[in-house]
């Protein structure tokens, strides 16, 4: 048991190093141990993809501005920083790592991705103070700059977030977005991105 949790950790890592040198560089799906191909936990389930998107739209964008790193210089930060022993996220630079990969678990749907995000940006830049999405907002665009075209991107997203915590957005059955069951307008994540 011990030695799959261990491998399970280092693909997260390996998974995070790569993305995180070049966004939606590695994908792991449907992976299985071969000695044990019905163990649970399974390899991670994690899709790459993800991380390209919102790459490409920061690129169409222009911002914020985003340079690739090399992975050994990834890699050596990532080992030093997220122990394989953490499993708990209490410094706001591991709940962003762990946001990442919750973000790109295929089982996270769209609205748990705005309230993680949300929570990630209020730990980095309010202290984990809920509430001041002001605060937060001038403290992301101190580091990340202002953008130049989609200026009310934090509040959409702000209202978004606050729409679907406090419970006014309404929800779909969870087979529906997954398996597009139903005809979905623009996602919620795409059309944030985008707009």
């Amino acid at each position: 048991m011990c030695k799959r949790w261990d491998t399970l950790k280092f693909l997260q890592h390996l998974f995070l190093g790569m993305n995180l040198a070049q966004p939606g560089s590695l994908s792991l799906l449907y992976g299985k141990y071969p000695e044990h191909p019905n163990a649970r936990p399974g390899p991670p389930n994690l899709q790459g993809d993800v991380l390209n998107f919102a790459l490409n739209c920061a690129l169409k964008r222009g911002w914020p501005s985003l340079k690739s790193l090399p992975f050994k210089q990834v890699w050596n930060w990532l080992t030093r920083e997220l122990p394989y022993t953490l499993d708990l996220a209490n410094m706001a630079h591991h709940k962003a790592l762990f946001t990442i990969l919750r973000i790109c678990s295929e089982q996270t749907s769209e609205s748990d991705t705005i309230l993680l995000i949300a929570q990630v940006l209020e730990a980095f830049f309010s202290g984990g103070k809920a509430g001041i999405g002001s605060t937060v907002k001038q403290r992301l665009e101190l580091v990340l700059g202002e953008p130049k075209t989609h200026k009310s991107w934090f509040n959409k997203f702000y209202d978004l977030r606050h729409r679907i915590a406090h419970g006014s957005m309404a929800l779909l059955r969870p087979v529906s977005w997954r398996t597009k069951v139903i005809p979905l307008p623009t996602s919620i994540l795409t059309g944030l991105l985008i707009l």
